[in-house]
């Protein structure tokens, strides 16, 4: 996608909505004016309880759905319906789990508060624990991620019962020399704690140079709507290249949570170093006729 955005000078925007709202285009603008001092790691949080999908027996796809276009490029197998509607993001050749699901959206607010693009090294942990069920992805995942200079980018899932952190469960935390800033990404709050107080400063209110309709997704769509009649690529919130560092943090957490072990990654390269095994799993293998092209 990068490519043709690039090759046929086409605006392209990801679907990482949190860059048009306003709260947290407050809370990064805070950051880069020192509010929390200099930034040395940013913890993402996800907690929502899902259910055991149970398990399904294959039958035949029902006549409205084309099974093969579904399929798409992954292995063709049998239907079942726990492949369809939301429970496809759980099995490995349609989805990525949480990490990728909802943990795209944390991630992409951490990355970009800590003013980073790909990490030089990964490491992911977890497991389906509490049921056993037809899904394949982690209901729980911890994945580390670390920058040459030791600044970290730290996702945590949970699909079980759980508490809070910091009284949230959704959001993302950011640590610095002078305290914490916490994002909330279900309610829209920012606060900032510092020198150790338990009080928290006055919550950030909310930038509204881009966040004019008080929703991001609808303030998202009419920012790609202006970049596009204005024919500005620098308008984008959310250009395609921001939106891509972002997801291929989930997917490298994930490649390391399969193989069982920490990673190192050359992100001028965008390769793992001497690592044949992990970049393998780098690109799929597309089934016919659904490939991708290795060049535009």
């Amino acid at each position: 996608m990068i490519a043709a955005s690039q090759k046929y000078n086409r605006l392209m925007q990801g679907g990482t909505q949190r860059r048009s709202n306003g709260y947290f285009r407050a809370a990064i603008q805070a950051l880069r004016e020192g509010v929390i001092g200099d930034v040395y790691m940013a913890r993402c949080i996800h907690y929502q309880l899902r259910e055991p999908l149970g398990f399904k027996t294959p039958e035949p796809p029902p006549p409205a759905l084309k099974w093969d276009l579904w399929v798409g490029p992954g292995p063709m197998q049998p239907f079942h319906r726990n492949l369809v509607h939301y429970n496809w993001h759980w099995f490995w050749d349609f989805g990525n789990g949480e990490l990728a699901n909802n943990g795209i959206h944390y991630i992409d607010v951490a990355r970009w508060g800590l003013n980073r693009g790909l990490p030089s090294r990964i490491h992911s942990t977890g497991g389906r624990f509490g049921y056993k069920d037809q899904g394949q992805t982690p209901n729980t995942q911890l994945t580390t991620c670390e920058y040459p200079d030791g600044t970290q980018l730290v996702v945590e899932i949970r699909g079980r019962y759980t508490n809070e952190e910091d009284g949230i469960k959704s959001g993302v935390i950011f640590y610095g020399s002078k305290g914490y800033l916490v994002a909330r990404l279900t309610d829209d709050r920012v606060e900032v704690y510092l020198g150790g107080s338990q009080k928290g400063e006055p919550p950030l209110g909310k930038l509204d140079d881009v966040d004019r309709y008080g929703e991001d997704q609808l303030s998202h769509f009419h920012n790609f709507f202006d970049a596009i009649r204005a024919n500005r690529r620098d308008l984008l919130t959310a250009e395609i290249n921001e939106t891509y560092a972002s997801t291929a943090i989930t997917l490298l957490g994930n490649i390391s949570y399969r193989l069982k072990r920490e990673l190192r990654f050359d992100p001028a390269q965008q390769t793992f170093t001497g690592d044949a095994e992990a970049n393998a799993m780098i690109t799929g293998t597309y089934r016919a006729p659904f490939t991708v092209p290795e060049k535009v």
